[in-house]
């Protein structure tokens, strides 16, 4: 970190993205690791469910990257964090999305997802068919403002809220963005804004690529794929090789990397596919999912994957 970031010898000062999008500062000590910062973070929100969310940073080429739980956080973002003369910010966000809403226990848990899911959706990071976008923002609406007011809920109202991707928006005139979702809300009539937003939550369960983190890579030979995590597992694509599709997180016995190989064990398949890592974000990220879902198969076969991230 950059120098007047340090409060004393004996902590440091760092800057915390929330989900609404507000930042606070926090107070840890110098040799706090990642995973107090997230646990103060938590106790702060009143959080129990801490293990479906992260703490990101952006690195020196400007990508999203993990903080890793158990290593030093100041040694990661001295040594890997963008600055731009000033200090870094981490971001905490939902890294492990689930795949039953019954699954989150808690209220918070619940309304932290709801703020996530709603700036994928309205940054397009997760891409959803326009009657689907409309339906969202009437759920965000009712969330936030309770039950239709055709007093206050004018065209005026909503056009000073972002409730659409740009790229659906742009397809309508206020006029009948306005009017869509304005039907739509008073079809909420009587729903809680707990309830609201667990229905947004649902909504985003059910389009495609939800929970979903890519990572782009290549094989031995320099052929291109997307490695993609989910809470469902893990797959592969590539245009030029046909690779085995999809690893369901039960079907995998083991995972382990050792600087030079990723390897993911199979069960009931034999077979070896290697690739050559150089670089382990997405690994810690396979890793922590992997034993966050904690598989309990015992293996009779082993497929070795092997991965080069770029």
């Amino acid at each position: 970190m950059h120098k007047g970031v340090y409060k004393s010898d004996k902590t440091f000062l760092i800057k915390i993205k929330l989900l609404d999008n507000t930042v606070v500062n926090l107070t840890l000590p110098y040799k706090a690791r990642g995973r107090e910062c997230l646990e103060k973070i938590a106790q702060s929100l009143g959080l129990a469910e801490v293990n479906y969310f992260g703490l990101q940073y952006k690195n020196k080429r400007q990508y999203p990257r993990w903080i890793e739980m158990n290593k030093s956080l100041k040694k990661q973002l001295d040594r890997n964090a963008f600055h731009e003369g000033k200090d870094a910010v981490i971001i905490f966000r939902v890294q492990f999305f689930a795949t039953d809403c019954q699954k989150l226990h808690q209220e918070i848990t619940r309304y932290l997802y709801y703020l996530q899911l709603k700036s994928l959706i309205i940054e397009e990071v997760l891409k959803c068919r326009d009657d689907v976008a409309f339906k969202l923002a009437a759920l965000a609406i009712q969330a936030e403002f309770g039950d239709h007011d055709q007093e206050k809920h004018t065209l005026d109202f909503i056009e000073d809220f972002i409730l659409l991707p740009q790229r659906i928006a742009s397809n309508y005139s206020p006029e009948e963005i306005n009017q869509k979702i304005q039907r739509l809300h008073q079809k909420n009539r009587g729903m809680s804004p707990a309830a609201a937003e667990l229905q947004y939550v649902i909504l985003c369960q059910q389009i495609e690529g939800y929970g979903e983190e890519i990572f782009n890579a290549k094989d031995k030979d320099g052929c291109r794929l997307e490695i993609i995590s989910s809470f469902l597992g893990i797959k592969i694509k590539s245009s030029l090789k046909a690779y085995p599709e999809y690893f369901k997180w039960q079907e995998i016995a083991n995972m382990a990397f050792n600087r030079q190989f990723f390897c993911i064990e199979r069960i009931g398949t034999e077979g070896t596919i290697q690739f050559e890592t150089v670089c382990f974000h997405f690994v810690t990220t396979l890793l922590s999912l992997y034993l966050l879902l904690e598989p309990y198969t015992p293996y009779t076969y082993c497929l070795f994957t092997m991965f080069t991230y770029i």
